[in-house]
């Protein structure tokens, strides 16, 4: 499942799980201008990402060296995890277990549902 990050209550959720500082409605300047938009840092960055209300992501990692892209694929992929368990929960379900771990780089999503 792909998703544009576009819920700031999914991505907050989303990078939290992964421990990430977050700012909202804020501006960071960038060495090739400025982005507004939802803040986070993600771990072992030098500078943060911007994710704008179209969910837009700015960036400045210097090609890898201020910061491994990998980071943000797994935002992207717990964002993905937040939206499918709200889905299940919009949906009636009643979320009795969820757990998520890494296979290969993925995020495996086990959902028990007893709904």
């Amino acid at each position: 499942m792909t998703s544009e990050m576009v819920d700031v209550e999914l991505l907050t959720a989303a990078a939290a799980q992964l421990g990430c500082e977050v700012k909202l409605n804020a501006t960071v300047k960038f060495f090739s201008g400025t982005a507004h938009g939802t803040v986070i840092q993600l771990a072992g960055w030098r500078y943060p990402i911007v994710v704008n209300s179209d969910g837009k992501v700015s960036y400045d990692n210097y090609e890898g060296r201020w910061g491994d892209i990998a980071r943000l694929t797994e935002l992207k992929q717990q964002y993905s995890a937040q939206a499918i368990m709200r889905q299940v929960r919009l949906s009636g379900g009643r979320l009795v277990h969820t757990s998520t771990e890494k296979v290969n780089n993925k995020i495996v999503l086990t959902i028990i549902d007893r709904g």
